[in-house]
């Protein structure tokens, strides 16, 4: 294990901005709240932008590829499952413009999807480190 933790110190912001999109996107079903939607992507980039950074840290954290084992290998799991889904939406994000009604239940959903992984991350990486 590494005397430098990074991880820890840079994951909650990611975590916030998953939960604060959702929350956004839900408040932008009432007609004329249009606004909530456009934070919700400035959200979205702003994770989008640090999920890299943070699974880094983390794999820094384990001692790399070797460290990944146990609880661990579950946390990183989850936390990758939330790098898929981010990665899964960044790339229909066109096709989810043209379609619109179709494009904003695939935004709730996976927002959703991704707050319940990222929940689940936290569950096993507060194993890590409270047992």
């Amino acid at each position: 294990m590494n005397l430098l933790v990074l991880h820890p110190s840079l994951v909650h912001f990611p975590i916030a901005f998953i939960w604060l999109e959702l929350v956004l996107l839900i408040w932008a079903v009432r007609p004329g709240c249009e606004v909530y939607e456009r934070f919700a992507f400035v959200t979205f980039c702003l994770t989008l932008s640090l999920l890299l950074p943070v699974m880094a840290a983390g794999l820094y954290d384990a001692g790399g590829f070797e460290g990944v084992k146990g609880d661990v290998r579950i946390h990183a799991f989850f936390g990758l499952g939330v790098f898929l889904v981010y990665g899964f939406r960044a790339f229909l994000w066109r096709r989810i413009q043209t379609h619109p009604d179709a494009g904003r239940a695939f935004l709730r959903i996976s927002a959703a999807i991704s707050a319940a992984l990222v929940t689940l991350a936290g569950f096993w990486g507060g194993r890590l480190v409270y047992t």
